[in-house]
């Protein structure tokens, strides 16, 4: 699999390209910044790290909350994009030459998930306690 580098310019084209491929996700809603919920950031992160690989047709399962901030955060890093003076303007992202441009577009996001969100993996609080509730419920049982 070879990789060739995008820049900002063609990763705002394959961006537009995941949203015309993927028109649910602008239907989720935007955000105001101190409307967010805290706990919806990771879920919404994790959500954009599995399409790729999933090959999602729709938002499935994901809560309303996390599907807005979803949409928020494409959103945002579009904005960010396209301002020249944002160091994100000036940076390339090695993309895979043989994916199709809405997948090539999630490598980017990908990548800047990674980046910016480096325990992206580790357990929340809130999750910890969750999964403790749901299997002491599932031992009572």
């Amino acid at each position: 699999m070879a990789h060739f580098l995008v820049d900002g310019d063609k990763a705002v084209q394959l961006l537009f390209s995941l949203l015309e491929e993927k028109e649910w996700l602008k239907d989720g809603g935007v955000w105001a910044h101190p409307q967010r919920p805290p706990h919806t950031e990771c879920l919404a992160l994790r959500f954009l790290l599995a399409l790729r690989a999933s090959n999602a047709d729709g938002w499935g399962n994901c809560e309303a909350a996390v599907r807005k901030t979803v949409s928020t955060y494409l959103i945002d890093f579009l904005f960010k994009l396209r301002q020249p003076e944002r160091f994100l303007s000036q940076t390339m992202w090695p993309v895979s030459d043989d994916e199709e441009p809405w997948r090539q577009a999630l490598q980017i996001v990908e990548h800047e998930i990674v980046r910016s969100h480096p325990d992206i993996f580790k357990a929340q609080p809130g999750e910890i306690a969750q999964r403790t509730t749901t299997y002491a419920s599932r031992s009572v049982a």
